[in-house]
C-alpha cells in the first residue's frame, strides 16, 4: 500500500505538491474549498465585479531555476507562449499621469532620472542596492529539497548573496 499525502489547498503550491508526491511514488488527494482549483491563479465575479487574480507576472518564465520547476509541472513548454512586456508595471493616476517599471533595470532606472533629475543621487543609490539582491548564475541548487542540496554550490550561493546582507539588515525592518 502507498503512502497517501493529504493537501490542504488547489492553488499552485498544493498542486505542485501534489504532482510531485505522485512522481515520488505516493499517493495524493488536494482538498480546494473553491469550485475549481488554481488559488490566486483564478478569476471569479462577485455583485458585478470580475476578480481576475490570473498570472500577470510568473517568475522563470525564462531560462533559470524556476524554469525547470515549471517544466517538470508541466505548466510551462516549448508550447506554452510567453508574453514578455518591455513595461512590467504601469500606474496611472486619476489625472492620467503614468509611473511605468521597466522590466530591464538599466532602462527603469534612466526612466526615474529622467523623470524626476533632482532624485538622481536617491535612484542611484536605490539601484545599487538593488544591484546587491541580484542574484546571478545557477540557483537551481536552492530548489531541491535540503537534503538533495550539495555543499559547494550552496556556499558558493551564499557567498554571491553576502553583499546583499548590509542593506538587508539596514533595510529590513522598514515599511513603506
Amino acid at each position: 500500500m502507498k503512502s497517501k499525502i493529504i493537501i490542504i489547498g488547489g492553488g499552485i503550491a498544493g498542486l505542485s505538491a501534489g504532482v510531485f508526491g505522485q512522481k515520488h511514488g505516493f499517493e495524493t488527494e488536494i482538498f480546494e474549498m473553491h469550485t475549481v482549483p488554481g488559488g490566486q491563479c483564478t478569476a471569479w465575479k462577485r455583485k458585478g465585479y470580475l476578480f481576475d487574480y490570473c498570472i500577470g507576472w510568473l517568475m522563470g518564465s525564462s531560462s533559470g531555476s524556476m524554469n525547470a520547476l515549471w517544466k517538470q509541472l508541466g505548466a510551462l513548454s516549448e508550447d506554452v507562449p510567453i508574453i514578455d512586456p518591455e513595461v512590467f508595471i504601469r500606474n496611472v493616476d486619476n489625472e492620467g499621469q503614468e509611473f511605468l517599471m521597466y522590466k530591464d533595470m538599466q532602462k527603469w532606472k534612466a526612466y526615474l532620472k529622467n523623470i524626476s533629475p533632482e532624485d538622481e543621487e536617491a535612484v542611484s543609490r536605490m539601484f545599487s542596492i538593488i544591484e546587491k539582491f541580484s542574484l546571478s548564475g545557477d540557483t537551481e541548487e536552492i530548489m531541491k529539497p535540503k537534503p538533495l542540496r550539495r555543499t559547494l554550490p550552496m556556499l558558493k550561493i551564499f557567498l554571491r548573496m553576502l553583499p546583499a546582507m548590509i542593506p538587508m539588515i539596514k533595510y529590513g525592518k522598514k515599511s513603506c
